[in-house]
């Protein structure tokens, strides 16, 4: 057998590694029959069915503990919301009580005067137009006939 020189340049002529050789069938199919894959450990699948329901389990758990700490978050932004709505309404109130207050201790002199109407007089008049507004606003938006 005649020795052969391989001085020349390693890359001369390489083929790419994903290339595919038309031995590479042959040389699979040989290895196959030559090694055999090792026998897995009794119990290996149920080991690795269980391995990924624990996953799914810890994956389900950090879900459940990260939705309820969000609604927690939630309802105190909720509950604090509301708490701040009561105030400004009690602070809405209040101030539009002290309003009507002053209102009427100038506006009502002037009405009596230009009137000619007694204190109880005026008082009932003033009553009648408001409770009427009020009737007319809550028939108007019963049957919605205030909607837009």
């Amino acid at each position: 057998m005649e020795h052969q020189d391989r001085s020349g340049p390693v890359n001369a002529g390489a083929i790419a590694s994903d290339a595919v050789l038309p031995h590479d069938d042959a040389l699979d199919r040989a290895l196959r029959a030559a090694l055999a894959p090792p026998p897995l450990p009794p119990m290996f699948h149920a080991a690795l069915l269980h391995a990924r329901d624990a996953g799914e389990e810890a994956a389900l758990a950090l879900r459940r503990a990260t939705l309820e700490r969000e609604r927690d978050r939630q309802l105190r932004d909720m509950r604090a919301g509301y708490l701040r709505l009561r105030r400004e309404t009690v602070a809405t109130i209040i101030a539009a009580s002290f309003t009507a207050g002053a209102a009427g201790s100038v506006a009502v002199p002037s009405l009596m005067r230009w009137l000619h109407m007694d204190l109880a007089t005026l008082g009932l008049g003033v009553t009648a137009v408001l409770v009427l507004g009020l009737v007319v606003a809550v028939v108007g938006d019963r049957f919605g006939l205030l909607r837009t």
